[in-house]
């Protein structure tokens, strides 16, 4: 006998699973569905995306449904805002009767350049009761995320577009998404017309946890929604409605005294709805949905393709075998856990051993001393007979304290050779060489047939005062005045000199390529020459770098900007380009950026040193310290494989100075406790050069030649003077440095030698960056950064620039 019983469609059904900790529950609910005309509000924020890539997207089409929307309405207000590496609000267009020719004008004209970034949108920026998005939803130069709160409809008509981005902003926001590419502009145009109910979320839910759906979705006469109950029983609200406005409630009470416990597997249908929704932001997100479908046998697009037929295969994706295997399964997994804590020891051993090699450095006096020079000699002159005295009309005034000349110039060639003292005495004697030299004054007698021998002998009376201690030429020689004043403003533009930074002279980067003999004038014409060339070099990210180039010299750093931040929009997920591009964003500033880049390379290669070095000094150069320090110390306790170890063997030096400049400059701000003490030492230093690259398996050397003229480069990484050049890296990233803590006066030459790299892709010439500290973790340090594409095989080196030490 069996009985059929209508389903009352006004009672929630309500299934419950125990857990560990709470109950997995299912709720499965039936709400007519309902649906009415739109009310477009009477502002509404347009937002275009003018990114490079919104050249693929059918924008005729786009318009045409603007238009109906416009021709619904017939009056109103659309504030313009254009989106692609930043923001613009363009301002309102008043639009009455459906008459938008204004409007329209300004969309057929726009420029579509650019990588796009969603995180520059915000309602502080661009306030509307209501907005439309036309976007392919890409986000390549920013999160993907749009801090609005008001509904935002998406229309995307790109066949290469993120849809997961699009449907996530519009089930945020309670807006609609529509995909042009599916359906015509006049069916779109009815979906926009009509709001369907929606479900908006939970209230009182205070008890449960971890509810999904956790957005807006709309409800077409069915609704389940799962969750973990923390207790045993609890009462909560499900909401409804349009947009942000609730129109409908339902009560759902959970106890699990009175429902029996589902025969279904409820926890797994929790899992799902969870996965369903992460997937949306799956980058953001993939390690949580790689665990869940894992822990709960759920396909993904990360799982969906794993076969398991023996062990390795479950210990290559780390899932639990079935009891047979068990045992064998569980003893490799010991010995990795084993391996990998040894491959950390190893590691931070390795740190801690070369940390005590700096400070052994770094207490090291190295003293210069500079060559004597060998004493020039001159002949004497012989007068003619009755000739008498050739300087008998010359006066000179002799100072306080001072014998005749001719006692003091013989005092002075009478001296001994000159030894150097200790770099401390150096310094002291320097700002006393300092604070008592005189300008040279040329005494000139009234003998014309005199002059070349009262100039010799005036220059010797001036190297004799330059000798003494505190002495002052004043009185008039020769009808040259030389008084006390003088000499003080004198004194002190010299003391502003030495107290003033070197000036770092870099040479000015110029492509050689055919396309940029067309940028010529000024900004604004080149960049229509930029426009017109960009069709024949469109995919080309070297293109973009050496225009991007070009205009930051010519201090068009806001154009600049957007065309280099085109190669992000290129939609190619390649690490070596997307390290260039940190490269530029780091000299040029642009920290922010710089920040997602990094990030987004670590992402892609999470396997290597330099992903979390390069991510750690971008946050520092935000000024996010305490991230940076923590990312900075991931580098020196990772697990890496044999490979990458043995390929990047040495890096610790670098990431130890890194780490602790930090240290040294934000040590208040900074909570240290996670890093190992024996790390922690002060290593101030006059100079220091980092040199990065961006493709792996690449040789790059350092070079650098100070002022003695001795270069120190992998071969000869200790130099006379006290510079030490770190490990040579002959594959990989890099980096490589060198420091001295006490750097001699004179210029300073750096240069890279380039032999070359094994592999070939569209990413360009291989590029370097020069990071070039003076007084680095002192408090007062200067940095100046270059990036460098190279030319291979210059076995004369690259010139990256040159400055001069005080």
């Amino acid at each position: 006998l069996t009985i059929n019983l209508p389903k009352r469609n006004d009672l929630p059904e309500v299934q419950l699973q125990k857990a560990s900790n709470g109950y997995y529950f299912l709720v499965n609910i039936f709400p007519k569905a309902q649906s009415r005309p739109r009310q477009w509000a009477n502002q509404i924020g347009l937002i275009w995306d003018t990114s490079l890539s919104g050249l693929q997207r059918n924008t005729k089409k786009e318009i045409e449904l603007l238009s109906l929307i416009i021709a619904q309405k017939q009056n109103l207000t659309i504030q313009l805002g254009l989106l692609n590496n930043g923001f613009k609000n363009v301002g309102s267009f008043s639009i009455a009767n459906g008459n938008w020719s204004e409007l329209k004008a300004k969309l057929e004209g726009l420029i579509y350049d650019g990588g796009t970034n969603f995180s520059a949108v915000s309602s502080a920026a661009f306030q509307a009761d209501e907005y439309i998005l036309f976007s392919d939803g890409l986000s390549t130069f920013g999160k993907n995320s749009i801090a609005l709160s008001k509904p935002v409809h998406a229309i995307n008509s790109a066949v290469k577009a993120d849809y997961s981005t699009l449907k996530y902003i519009t089930s945020k926001t309670g807006g609609q998404f529509v995909n042009l590419n599916n359906i015509s502009t006049q069916n779109a145009f009815q979906q926009l017309s009509q709001e369907n109910l929606q479900f908006l979320g939970i209230k009182n839910g205070n008890d449960v946890r971890q509810t999904y759906p956790s957005m807006h979705i709309n409800v077409n006469g069915h609704l389940s929604v799962a969750g973990i109950l923390n207790g045993l029983n609890t009462e909560f609200v499900l909401q409804f409605g349009y947009g942000t406005t609730v129109v409908a409630e339902q009560t759902v009470r959970l106890n699990a005294t009175e429902h029996a416990l589902s025969s279904i597997d409820v926890s797994r249908v929790w899992a799902q709805k969870k996965i369903a929704e992460m997937d949306i932001q799956y980058e953001t997100n993939k390690d949580d949905i790689s665990l869940l479908s894992k822990q709960f046998g759920i396909v993904t697009r990360n799982t969906s393709l794993i076969v398991l037929e023996n062990l390795e295969d479950y210990l290559r994706y780390d899932i639990a075998p079935p009891a047979e295997l068990r045992q064998a399964y569980d003893a490799v997994l010991k010995q990795r856990r084993i391996d990998i804590q040894e491959r950390k020891t190893n590691l931070l051993n390795a740190a801690v051993a070369m940390t005590k090699d700096l400070k052994t450095w770094w207490n090291t006096d190295f003293y210069y001393k500079e060559p004597v020079k060998a004493k020039e000699e001159y002949p004497t002159p012989v007068s003619p007979p009755g000739s008498g005295d050739p300087i008998a009309n010359v006066v000179v005034a002799t100072p306080v304290g001072e014998g005749p000349r001719r006692q003091a110039a013989a005092a002075t060639q009478a001296s001994p050779p000159r030894v150097m003292p200790p770099p401390v005495a150096l310094e002291r004697e320097a700002k006393a060489d300092d604070r008592q030299a005189l300008q040279e004054v040329v005494v000139v007698g009234y003998a014309a047939q005199a002059k070349r021998m009262e100039t010799a002998s005036a220059s010797t009376v001036v190297r004799s005062h330059a000798a003494a201690s505190n002495l002052v030429l004043e009185g008039r020689v020769a009808g040259v005045s030389v008084n006390k004043a003088g000499l003080n403003e004198i004194n002190k533009s010299k003391a502003q000199n030495v107290a003033s930074q070197p000036a770092i002279i870099i040479p000015e980067f110029k492509s050689d390529k055919d396309y940029m003999k067309n940028l010529v004038g000024k900004p604004d014409s080149a960049y229509q020459a930029y426009l017109k060339m960009r069709p024949g070099y469109i995919s080309t990210p070297m293109f973009y770098f050496d225009v991007a180039n070009w205009f930051y010299q010519q201090k068009d750093s806001e154009r600049a900007l957007t065309i280099l931040s085109s190669i992000a929009d290129l939609d190619l997920e390649n690490a070596d380009l997307y390290k260039t591009l940190a490269y530029k964003l780091k000299q040029t500033g642009n920290y922010a950026e710089e920040i997602f880049v990094t990030q987004k390379v670590l992402q892609w290669r999470p396997m290597d040193a330099q992903s979390y070095r390069d991510y750690a000094l971008a946050l520092a150069d935000a000024g996010q310290y305490q991230k940076a320090l923590d990312n900075l110390y991931k580098v020196l306790t990772q697990s890496y494989n044999s490979q990458i170890a043995d390929r990047d063997q040495g890096i610790e030096e670098i990431i130890i100075s890194e780490i602790n400049n930090l240290i040294t400059k934000y040590g208040a701000k900074l909570n240290t406790s996670g890093v190992d003490k024996r790390l922690i030492t002060s290593l101030p230093v006059d100079v220091r050069v980092v040199l990065n690259w961006n493709k792996n398996d690449t040789d790059i050397d350092l070079w650098l030649t100070d002022p003695t003229g001795e270069k120190g480069y992998y071969s000869n990484n200790r130099t006379k003077i006290g510079g030490r050049i770190s490990n040579d890296f002959t594959s990989g990233y890099g980096p490589e440095q060198f420091m001295i803590k006490k750097a001699v006066k004179g210029k300073y030459k750096i240069e890279v030698n380039y032999y070359g790299d094994r592999q070939i892709n569209i990413s360009g010439p291989t590029t370097v960056t020069a990071e070039i500290y003076t007084h680095y973790a002192s408090g007062k340090q200067q940095r100046k950064v270059i990036v460098l594409p190279l030319a291979a095989d210059n076995r004369n080196g690259n010139l990256v620039g040159e400055f001069n030490f005080n």
